[in-house]
């Protein structure tokens, strides 16, 4: 079960208090029947339990500052620290630049420090603790036209801790650890622009560079390259077109650059869904997907990796 509270107090004209809290328990129970894949202990109780506080301020009639703060507490690693610092500017009311930043955490799991392989010499993660990631980032929206709008937003994350997997200094095999640290940064963009009454077209881009690597002492051989593989390149289109009040025609299409390590090849899918609206009560629609080309591969080693292929599919809803 997952309880959470929070409350709204205005202090004062140009200040406005959020705080509260929540509370989440689970029991996973397990049962190792194959004794090549074992979770150790096989059941445990999972708690996390969280307070926060944010205060928004206004600064000014168009300058706006947030602060605010989380405590999550979690059966692995106890409390963890969550602060948050956001400035919005709006000079006009269709304009916003804004700039913010926070630490992030990804607390442990029952993968990281309670999961076995012993044929492969995968021994757990004991002392795994979580990852954190320092983020900063300042973004850019903007409307100019009733019909057309777009955004802007350039990140840099420092990460430390990272999932990695060390050979165990009292024996064979591995274990889960924390020695990868590094970087990320990029610019992302979408846009927005209301051709005409019926015809809606979209976009997006992704900028993405990473530069992750052992910590000094690590002898994890793989673990910089798996977490770093991903696309530098990403760019997304899209359209919706209302044929009439009972059709929509979609087409979305998207370009994802080569992955480094094990390498894929860069891809280019279309998307056709279409949309058919037979009365209150009767939705149809059809779904065609790889629309350009056969299939392909996005992600894993090409030699063995699973295809994407062409594929269809119908959709009937009956809403009573």
């Amino acid at each position: 079960y997952d309880i959470e509270v929070q409350y709204a107090l205005p202090l004062r004209a140009n200040h406005r208090l959020l705080f509260g809290g929540g509370y989440r328990d689970a029991r996973d129970r397990t049962t190792n029947y194959n004794p090549f894949i074992l979770f150790l202990p096989e059941n445990k109780d999972l708690k996390w339990s969280n307070v926060f506080i944010q205060d928004e301020i206004a600064l000014s009639a168009n300058l706006d500052l947030t602060l605010g703060a989380k405590w999550e507490d979690n059966v692995y690693t106890d409390t963890e620290f969550l602060p948050n610092v956001r400035l919005a500017w709006h000079p006009e009311s269709d304009w916003l630049l804004w700039g913010e930043v926070s630490r992030a955490v990804r607390a442990p799991a029952r993968l990281d420090r309670d999961f076995y392989i012993p044929l492969l010499g995968i021994n757990g993660g004991p002392d795994f603790q979580s990852e954190i990631s320092d983020v900063a980032e300042i973004g850019w929206r903007a409307q100019p036209t009733p019909t057309f709008s777009y955004s802007l937003t350039a990140f840099h994350h420092e990460h430390d801790k990272q999932r990695s997997g060390e050979p165990n200094p009292d024996g064979p095999g591995f274990g889960v650890s924390n020695t990868i640290e590094g970087t990320t940064k990029g610019v992302e963009g979408w846009a927005h622009y209301q051709a005409t009454p019926r015809l809606r077209l979209s976009g997006g881009f992704i900028e993405l560079r990473q530069d992750l690597q052992n910590k000094p002492g690590s002898l994890d051989p793989t673990g910089p390259s798996a977490l770093g593989n991903d696309p530098e390149h990403v760019v997304m289109l899209r359209s919706i077109f209302s044929i009439n009040n009972n059709h929509q025609l979609y087409m979305m299409a998207r370009y994802v650059s080569e992955l480094p390590n094990p390498r894929a090849p860069s891809y280019t899918a279309v998307d056709a869904p279409y949309g058919w609206r037979l009365s209150d009560n009767l939705e149809l629609s059809l779904t065609v997907q790889n629309l350009a080309d056969d299939g392909h591969t996005e992600f894993g080693d090409p030699a063995i990796a699973s295809e994407y292929d062409r594929t269809a599919f119908l959709k009937i809803v009956w809403i009573n």
